[in-house]
């Protein structure tokens, strides 16, 4: 066991395990059997079955990266504000990783972090619901720290190590997310939406810039304008401005 320091709940109940198929997986049976404690995290050295947005796989060499996973409560929430923990996980990241490094990353919607196009960080959110609240959340987060090489995927791959020119510690590279992530937490269980939801705008990954993407089995081009509160990207094209959800849409930049 294992206790972040300077958080109020985030990583006060910490395990680790050497393997896991799926911290996501394993946080959740966890919590079946054991009383749940909202800011619980569990990260494993090595992760072989992680998963990401559209079903993909989280590759991750052993021992180099972050894979971990974190159990929140927010009743909070309605189940049509489910959006919003995607934009506090994603900004927990980009701004830990703006403060360890002084760089400029982007999110490119609707929870991937990037560093010049490059993917250094994914995030898998599930979500279980209660009536009309959620009654209880794992975020799920891969971020590439330590590793220089990476096979050939759909977008390139970085990590800090790479961009940086630095081996990283990852306990503290962890300890500076789950601080992003409480303080964002907190400010959304005191209703305070409007400056998360901006602050999730302002860094998204080709905002007001011409992109193409695929949907269905067309391609169409459009500049991004922004992400509704439903997390609809919303995309103006020349005659119009249409929203699409995950299933709709991806990008070809």
């Amino acid at each position: 066991m294992y206790s972040l320091l300077n958080t109020l709940f985030v990583g006060k109940v910490y395990h680790q395990k050497e393997e896991s198929s799926s911290t996501n997986d394993e946080l959740a049976e966890m919590v079946q059997k054991y009383p749940k404690t909202e800011g619980m995290i569990l990260q494993a050295v090595s992760q072989y079955r992680g998963r990401g947005q559209r079903g993909r796989h989280w590759i991750s060499e052993k021992g180099l990266n972050l894979t971990f996973s974190v159990l929140l409560i927010p009743e909070f929430l309605r189940a049509n504000e489910v959006f919003l923990l995607n934009q506090i996980a994603s900004l927990a990241i980009h701004e830990a990783l703006t403060k360890l490094t002084i760089l400029k990353f982007s999110i490119k919607w609707p929870n991937d972090i990037l560093y010049k196009g490059s993917k250094i960080a994914g995030i898998l959110i599930e979500n279980q619901l209660s009536g009309q609240k959620i009654s209880q959340t794992i975020v799920g987060i891969g971020l590439n720290v330590n590793q220089m090489d990476f096979p050939p995927l759909d977008r390139p791959a970085t990590s800090l190590s790479l961009i940086s020119e630095k081996k990283w510690d990852l306990q503290y590279v962890m300890a500076e997310i789950a601080i992003s992530l409480e303080k964002y937490y907190l400010m959304a269980k005191a209703g305070n939406y409007k400056p998360i939801r901006a602050s999730y705008h302002h860094q998204l990954y080709l905002l007001e810039k011409e992109a193409k993407f695929q949907c269905g089995n067309h391609i169409i081009q459009g500049i991004i304008i922004g992400v509704s509160n439903e997390g609809l990207l919303r995309i103006k094209m020349a005659n119009e401005t249409k929203e699409f959800d995950i299933r709709e849409v991806h990008f070809l930049e």
